[in-house]
């Protein structure tokens, strides 16, 4: 998503948001396709804040975060799930756009294990935690359609005591970029004044604490979605997603965390990955992959290029693990990577299998 009509919101350091103005802009915190979050100080209470600002496309008073918002009101486990805990609205120039006011939490689980090598028990905690969240989730019948690592946040330590001076001494200062429109021009009055370095959480302190976040995809399971961010076979033709779709991109995590591996590359060479580990496409995804290839033109478009990433290789492995923990979790890959959902193993039981016991 750019910085354009219907787009993100520009947003600078010491902006003022909410109703009344009270929350001033430290620090980015991160962004997404559709978003960007920003660490705030409630001048008014003293108090800590992430914002995440929606860009206007992707903002309605009945979009999908604000459903599953008001669902879980009175419910919600914030050990399990981060969810906002108030909302507001604010008109820019690129339209109106919804911002969510959730808890601060620390680097996603893709940042924290890039900053190093971490313990094998660190590694199996963390993702039997995420085991049960997604358990628990789904026992409130939510499908979250976009289970990735990018979106599963580690605790922090307390941060309240902090001051904003306090704050930004420990993050330190911003890589900034000042934003130029293609002319030359010094500014452009949709985008920021400056390009912003999301800043490290992480140097706060973290906890080993992991909490499913980024709800902008998720649904009741009695809804018939087929749009989910995943690397499901029914995500990429078009199929239903289900609870199925979700233990998929959990095993897919667990494949990313502890082998570093893709497993399955993006597309174009998707199909072709899926065939080299799970035999030929299955029947029920065949006429749609030839109408898709039909469809398919030399050039992707904008739209394609945004959603699909760069190329990466078909399948990599760059950690080596013993060979008799590369045997279970291969058992466990297999009772999960299946063309038909149906056949999948259910979150119970990747729960109980091996490799979280040995």
């Amino acid at each position: 998503m750019e910085y354009r009509k219907g787009g993100l919101h520009p947003v600078n350091f010491k902006d003022k948001l909410g109703d009344e103005k009270q929350l001033e802009v430290v620090a980015k915190l991160g962004w997404g396709a559709f978003s960007t979050v920003w660490l705030c100080r409630n001048t008014r209470e003293e108090k800590w804040c992430a914002v995440k600002i929606l860009a206007a496309e992707k903002s309605s008073e009945d979009c999908r975060e604000l459903r599953i918002m008001k669902r879980f009101r009175d419910r919600a486990d914030p050990s399990h799930v981060l969810l906002p805990t108030d909302s507001f609205w604010i008109q820019g120039p690129n339209g109106r756009h919804l911002c969510l006011v959730m808890p601060v939490m620390g680097p996603s689980l893709a940042d924290f294990m890039s900053q190093g090598e971490i313990e094998l028990p660190i590694i199996k905690e963390l993702l039997f935690q995420l085991g049960h969240s997604l358990k628990y989730l789904q026992q409130q019948g939510i499908v979250h359609g976009s289970f990735r690592r990018v979106n599963m946040l580690l605790g922090l330590e307390d941060i309240s005591h902090l001051s904003q001076e306090a704050m930004i001494m420990k993050l330190g200062k911003p890589l900034r970029e000042r934003v130029r429109t293609a002319e030359g021009k010094p500014h452009y009055f949709r985008a920021p004044e400056y390009l912003i370095e999301q800043a490290d959480m992480s140097c706060v302190g973290v906890k080993p604490e992991i909490v499913i976040a980024d709800f902008g995809m998720a649904f009741h399971h009695d809804y018939r979605y087929t749009d989910g961010v995943n690397t499901t076979p029914e995500a990429y033709f078009g199929n239903q997603l289900s609870f199925s779709s979700d233990v998929w991109g959990f095993a897919m995590s667990i494949a990313k965390t502890r082998l570093h591996s893709l497993l399955f590359s993006k597309p174009p060479n998707y199909v072709k990955s899926l065939e080299m580990l799970l035999g030929p496409l299955d029947p029920i995804y065949r006429e749609a992959y030839f109408r898709q290839q039909e469809e398919e033109t030399e050039e992707p478009t904008k739209e394609e290029v945004r959603r699909r990433g760069p190329d990466e290789p078909d399948i990599w492995v760059s950690r080596k693990v013993p060979e008799k923990e590369a045997t279970i979790l291969a058992d466990l890959f297999y009772k999960v990577f299946k063309y038909n959902p149906k056949e999948r193993i259910d979150i119970d039981a990747v729960l109980q299998h091996r490799w979280f016991n040995g």
